[in-house]
């Protein structure tokens, strides 16, 4: 077993350390290079001050220390600075000798492993030292610290926009049309109720321009009532005519507003995803909504679906979109 230096771990040094180790009590073993060849030195129970009476200013060593519960094994590496220069290089070199030696020989954990330039560092007071360093942050260079505060400021970034689109979802404008018929559509709904007037603004994403704009409007007819039914078999026939592309639909129903949000199958991934994204935001431009619900077909929107478990009071409202019970099934 040898190192940089060529130096090698005698059998002899290789049984001392087996049985230092077995024995499982409290002391030091130590370790010097003769002849450039590693060698067992004295051994010295009791705890690690009493080495320091062994130790030369002068003369590097290593020592094999086990603590007074016999459960920790440390290897101090001790190279004084009164020490030649050779003598410093040879056992810098050699030290990865010795832990392979240690951990060969007795398979012990070799993390406990410290340097020692002084005595007063070989002693209990040293190695409690050694051990409140070690559980310090490792110093960053200047590089490494523009590093941190950089990846930092990005996960306060990231976490900030995140939150961002969670509450509040990807907000693209409303064209002035599309604006104009909501808000008319929510004075009718006050003034009128269920009665004539704007019953229902259908709303596209304009995604060349990255806006809502209108789609198609349902107006009810002068005189008489315009029943749901009516309303809503028009609707569909707006709807229809997107074919499979997402829309949204106010409709304004038993004296209140419903949103629909019809979103079909067939329609491209980007198209729902972006639909999907921009649909609360949407919502959110009409007040005291009595319903949200979202179908996969324009045939699905039913007086069932806008109208179900609406709300007694038109001032409350859900923030959650219900699917209809009993879709409308093609092909019956």
């Amino acid at each position: 077993m040898s190192s940089q230096s060529g130096i090698k771990a005698t059998d002899e040094l290789l049984d001392a350390i087996k049985t230092f180790v077995a024995a499982g009590h409290a002391g030091s073993l130590l370790i010097r290079i003769d002849r450039e060849t590693l060698v067992a030195g004295e051994f010295i129970s009791g705890p690690i001050d009493a080495v320091q009476a062994v130790l030369k200013d002068g003369e590097p060593a290593y020592v094999l220390h086990r603590d007074d519960a016999g459960t920790t094994t440390t290897l101090i590496s001790y190279v004084p600075d009164q020490a030649a220069v050779r003598s410093k290089m040879v056992y810098a070199s050699t030290r990865n000798t010795v832990t392979r030696a240690v951990s060969a020989a007795a398979h012990v954990d070799n993390s406990h492993s410290v340097f020692a330039t002084d005595r007063a560092d070989v002693s209990t007071a040293g190695l409690a030292r050694f051990a409140a360093h070690a559980q310090l942050e490792q110093p960053l260079t200047r590089e490494e610290e523009a590093l941190q505060a950089a990846n930092r400021q990005q996960a306060v970034e990231h976490s900030t926009v995140r939150r961002a689109h969670v509450s509040s979802g990807l907000s693209l404008p409303l064209t002035s049309a599309a604006q104009s018929s909501l808000d008319r559509l929510q004075q009718q709904q006050q003034q009128l109720g269920g009665r004539d007037g704007l019953r229902a603004v259908v709303l596209k994403i304009d995604h060349g321009h990255e806006q809502v704009d209108v789609d198609a409007v349902v107006e009810g007819d002068d005189g008489p009532e315009t029943d749901t039914e009516a309303v809503l078999e028009q609707l569909r026939a707006r709807l229809s005519q997107a074919a499979d592309a997402p829309r949204y639909a106010f409709v304004r129903v038993a004296g209140s507003v419903a949103f629909v949000y019809v979103c079909p199958q067939a329609a491209p991934v980007r198209q729902r995803m972006v639909y999907a994204a921009s649909r609360a935001v949407v919502a959110g431009h009409v007040r005291q909504l009595s319903r949200k619900v979202e179908v996969g077909h324009f045939a699905d929107v039913t007086a069932d679906a806008v109208t179900a478990a609406a709300p007694a009071s038109s001032g409350s409202s859900s923030n959650r979109f219900a699917r209809p019970k009993a879709p409308f099934r093609r092909g019956r």
